[in-house]
């Protein structure tokens, strides 16, 4: 739906809340349910859709700044999440509350995590926008795949930094419940994040060597996971060999079993189990989830910061300029 600049401006003199946000949202997903009927609820929707900020992306100088602006957005997140904070467990920084000792050691284990344990999204150059965006040739749907990938990883790696800075509360805190809290919420937030960039990554891959139709099937597979198995011998080229795939379904299957399946399909298991246990991050199972954002960094830095292979992917490129792949 379009709007002209002076509809949008309208819209955005009435910022009243329950009108951008109304009340039988049920009607967004069941929109004939009676659970919760509203005679307003069409009104309030047109006003919903006009108040939408829209970023478009019309060229490669709007990709290049879009991945700016990622990495002001991961930045931000590090800077606010990791370091010395000042809360109701901190009244003080810990630089005026800590001897030098204590300092010391707490400067070296910051450094540690920051330097060697983690890789770090400021020295990301997977996925560069600019040049993927060119590689798409204008094809805006192939584009915002790729773009979607980014992005998430740009929220993955943010929520890397809130988990950091949660175990900096509670290593500091062990006995409060609060940065426990914090340690479960952003560690499984970490997993359902990364475990949803897996889905999104082999996606591009089956884009990439198999074209959009293919891109569609595995989309709308029972089991993503069984699609990549089934073709397996398709997908592997001089870019993704087959032990690559065998890696990546392997690595995946080890992030199902040892968290996303318990968080999203049972009572709960490892995350819920060791953030709430003596331990902190670095001492508990917890620790393999960074390990998991570290794999998935040094694949998209090494195999995706020169896009120029997407110049010989015949099916990729045929999908870039609309030509549908014939049976």
């Amino acid at each position: 739906m379009n709007f002209t600049d002076k509809e949008r401006k309208k819209a955005k003199n009435n910022r009243d809340i329950t009108d951008i946000w109304p009340f039988d949202t049920i009607h967004m997903v069941i929109p004939n349910s009676c659970v919760s009927p509203s005679d307003t609820f069409a009104r309030q929707i047109e006003l919903a859709d006009k108040l939408t900020p829209l970023h478009p992306i019309k060229d490669r100088d709007d990709a290049s700044r879009f991945d700016i602006e990622l990495d002001h957005f991961v930045y931000k997140i590090r800077k606010s999440a990791i370091g010395p904070v000042e809360s109701k467990y901190f009244p003080k920084p810990v630089q005026e509350m800590a001897t030098s000792e204590e300092r010391e050691e707490q400067e070296l284990y910051t450094e540690f995590f920051l330097t060697k344990a983690v890789y770090q999204y400021a020295l990301f150059d997977g996925l560069p926008l600019g040049d993927v965006y060119d590689k798409c040739l204008g094809n805006y749907r192939i584009f915002s795949v790729l773009l979607d990938l980014k992005i998430n990883f740009a929220n993955l790696s943010a929520y890397v930094y809130e988990l950091l800075g949660a175990e900096y509360l509670v290593i500091n805190s062990p006995q409060a419940l609060e940065p426990r809290m914090e340690l479960q919420f952003y560690a499984n937030a970490c997993v359902m994040t990364c475990r949803a960039i897996w889905d999104k990554l082999l996606g591009v891959i089956v884009l990439v060597e198999l074209g959009i139709d293919a891109y569609g099937n595995f989309i709308s597979s029972s089991s993503r996971k069984k699609y990549i198995r089934k073709h397996i011998e398709k997908l592997q080229s001089d870019t993704v060999k087959k032990e690559n795939l065998e890696e990546f379904l392997a690595v995946i299957e080890k992030l199902d079993n040892t968290f996303r399946t318990q968080e999203a399909h049972g009572s709960g298991g490892n995350v819920r189990n060791a953030a709430f246990s003596d331990g902190s991050l670095s001492s508990t199972i917890l620790l393999e989830i960074i390990g998991h954002y570290n794999y998935l960094h040094e694949y998209l830095d090494n195999y995706w910061h020169d896009v120029s292979f997407l110049n010989e992917k015949i099916n990729f490129i045929n999908s870039c300029n609309g030509i549908k792949k014939e049976d």
